[in-house]
């Protein structure tokens, strides 16, 4: 008889690995089906992983599932379909407002869940596509995230970087940046706007990066 080896939180996370390259691979135009397909099959791998191998999920879980989501647009930096955009990204802020719900202490969203919800946003959300209402919606998204992403200390430069381009120019990443810095740094709009990404990014209260700042791999460059 052959020995059983019993599943466990490496095994499940290795699976959504690979679905989310699987996506990776496929065109935005034929996505929708198979980014609902994959994530719900995700989902189903989650509520067996918690009722059948008593396993909870973790952050990198998650993570994976955010991932899948806006992989298509990502790989191919094409538009797709408003409609299976709109399907990826209600599962993206599904998978993050499960993350961030009351009581959770098992996966809290972490820098790379940060980095990814900017990058789902950008892929999904592009601003020339959207109208002035959905433009709107959208910048409360980028302004809910961003502000947790600070309060919980996981900013990182690639984050940041991502952040910026969610915005029609530079002048409207400002008008968003500068409520944000009141109270941490007093600086002007027309100073900020002289300087590099990089140096802009150092502007940042330190707390902001207490913890993103020891993620290597999202603070090699800022982009």
């Amino acid at each position: 008889r052959g020995l059983y080896v019993p599943l466990d939180i490496i095994h499940f996370n290795n699976v959504f690995d690979a679905w989310a390259r699987e996506l990776a691979a496929i065109k935005p135009d034929k996505s929708r089906g198979s980014v609902a397909s994959v994530v719900t099959n995700m989902q189903h791998a989650i509520k067996q992983m918690r009722e059948c191998n008593n396993i909870q999920p973790d952050t990198s879980s998650f993570n994976h599932i955010i991932r899948a989501c806006y992989a298509p647009w990502a790989a191919r930096g094409e538009i797709g379909n408003d409609d299976n955009r709109s399907v990826a990204m209600g599962l993206v802020v599904e998978a993050y407002m499960e993350m961030t719900k009351d009581g959770n202490n098992v996966y809290r969203p972490d820098a790379h869940t940060y980095a990814h919800m900017f990058k789902a946003i950008a892929c999904l959300l592009p601003s020339d596509s959207l109208s002035s209402d959905d433009y709107a919606e959208k910048l409360v998204l980028c302004k809910t995230i961003f502000e947790s992403c600070c309060r919980e200390g996981q900013m990182t430069k690639s984050a940041f970087w991502v952040l910026s381009k969610l915005f029609r120019d530079e002048n409207e990443f400002l008008d968003f940046l500068l409520p944000q810095l009141s109270g941490y740094v007093e600086v002007s709009k027309d100073r900020l706007l002289r300087l590099k990404e990089d140096s802009l990014y150092k502007f940042l209260p330190s707390e902001w990066s207490r913890r993103g700042r020891n993620y290597k791999s999202l603070n090699s460059h800022m982009r």
